[in-house]
């Protein structure tokens, strides 16, 4: 299957395409296998929506992870990365910014 035809199977049944990818599983911290090994269902869910990477929890690891895999359009509309800092004492932290419903982040309604 390629990306069009998940696509048009996600539209059809009208979930998310990451939804498609997820093996199914009740417990966020049952075991899922993947080409690349296994992951926790939470950890795996967290990896298909790019919020968290498979490996490496450090901040910095998370905050690279983001920065490679959300558009760029959403960097600084609807998620921070904030560096704050000098080395060794460097942190990194990402923020989600919490929308209400039916608000845009371009401004306009």
């Amino acid at each position: 299957m390629d990306a069009d035809d998940l696509v048009a199977l996600a539209v059809a049944l009208d979930v998310s395409p990451i939804t498609l990818l997820m093996p199914s599983t009740s417990d966020a911290d049952g075991i899922v296998a993947m080409s690349a090994g296994t992951a926790t269902a939470h950890q795996f869910w967290g990896w298909l929506a790019a919020e968290t990477p498979l490996t490496g929890d450090a901040p910095s690891d998370v905050f690279g992870f983001i920065l490679r895999s959300v558009p760029a359009w959403l960097l600084g509309t609807e998620i921070d990365l904030v560096e704050s800092g000098l080395a060794p004492n460097q942190a990194f932290s990402v923020r989600r910014r919490v929308r209400e419903l039916g608000q845009h982040t371009d401004g306009h309604d």
